[in-house]
């Protein structure tokens, strides 16, 4: 394993970090189970930095993956770099995989994602998908994508697996998902929504996960074939995205599985 003390050039294309952009073809990721599990993932890794103890305690680690080239700086450095405190020392800046054409996400099931702008409940969100086995992803150009930073640490790695798509027409996208026999399915609390121990779901369906503060755009809205809310107390008026996201899937999912919920 060869360090290389990080050189100001290096330490430029690290900048990114606090911006949430690594630039149009890259990403970077941080804390050690993220980059780790980045390293196993097959997708194309430019370098690592990371603090000297860091590799020194995932020597094995590496030993065993197939490491880009390795820089190494202080925690003071890096710290500087994030413009906050650095989460376990270590960052890594990858290729950003291109995004699959829409059809690429046939024949689902797919989640939507309509202005969800938070990176951390976009990287939630991912993080919920893939815990139900949900490996393709629709964005419209209002949600952050979800290779920037933030979501990726908050996905914890997750996004590496997943198809993403982002349209700046989702109404368009959604009537071609139509047109392929996806069921169009939305989850916002509104007066004409069925219930969702009420609700069947298609073989082949998409999930719907709207803006926090708006719900979903009235485009979209009009796009929905079937329009779900989850029971809650009405003092409460609705979930977080992510939280609603993982009740959705879980229903969706269990139903496929194992019959009506």
């Amino acid at each position: 394993m060869e360090l290389t003390p990080a050189t100001q050039e290096i330490l430029q294309q690290y900048t990114g970090l606090r911006d949430n952009d690594a630039g149009p073809d890259s990403f970077i990721a941080d804390s050690s189970r993220v980059v780790i599990k980045l390293l196993e993932s097959g997708l194309e890794v430019h370098s690592l930095l990371a603090t000297q103890e860091w590799f020194d305690d995932n020597a094995a680690t590496l030993g065993k993956l197939s490491a880009p080239a390795l820089y190494f700086a202080s925690q003071e450095t890096l710290k500087s770099i994030v413009g906050f405190t650095l989460h376990q020392g270590v960052m890594a800046r990858a290729r950003r995989p291109a995004d699959v054409p829409l059809e690429d996400l046939l024949p689902g099931p797919i989640l939507v994602m309509d202005g969800i702008a938070k990176t951390d409940n976009v990287g939630a969100i991912i993080r919920n998908a893939a815990a139900f086995g949900i490996t393709r992803i629709l964005v419209d150009h209002r949600t952050c994508h979800p290779f920037q930073r933030r979501a990726v640490r908050t996905s914890m790695g997750n996004v590496y697996g997943m198809k993403v798509h982002q349209t700046s027409d989702l109404p368009g996208a959604l009537r071609t998902l139509k047109s392929h026999g996806v069921q169009i399915v939305g989850f916002e609390n509104r007066p004409q929504a069925v219930d969702l121990p009420t609700c069947s779901f298609a073989a082949s369906s998409a999930i719907i996960i709207g803006s926090e503060a708006e719900g979903m755009a009235q485009d979209v809205l009009n796009e929905v074939q079937t329009l779900v809310r989850i029971p809650i107390d009405q003092e409460v008026y609705a979930l977080n995205a992510a939280c609603a996201s993982a009740v959705a899937l879980y229903a969706l999912t269990n139903q496929a599985f194992q019959g009506r919920i």
